[in-house]
């Protein structure tokens, strides 16, 4: 998406905010050559920036703290799915002890 294409789909949204968040980099959007591309997840950032500020009126200093989270959760979530993919190429009796390791850290 271009930025005129996202600016046109959502309507409570105006260029000079899309900048503003562009250079916190709480949107950051691809760069090919001279053109700006938003993909779906830059879409998805832009319309909950709008929710936090227009429906629960979040400030600028909630809304980075908020986005810093959403990143960290989903980075942690990448390298739990890297891990588990890791352990599933392990021999069975690898995964075992890996399985019993795990229970009795969570106390399970």
């Amino acid at each position: 998406m271009t930025e005129d294409e996202i600016l046109a789909a959502i309507l409570d949204l105006h260029q000079r905010d899309l900048e503003s968040w562009c250079a916190r980099g709480w949107v950051r959007p691809a760069l090919d050559g001279e053109t700006t591309e938003y993909r779906a997840v830059d879409v998805a950032r832009v319309h909950l920036i709008c929710e936090m500020r227009r429906d629960l009126a979040v400030n600028d200093e909630g809304i980075a703290v908020a986005l810093d989270l959403i990143d960290q959760l989903y980075n942690t979530r990448a390298r739990l799915h890297a891990l588990g993919e890791a352990i599933l190429g392990q021999p069975e009796d690898v995964r075992n002890e890996i399985e019993l390791l795990v229970r009795r850290t969570m106390g399970g």
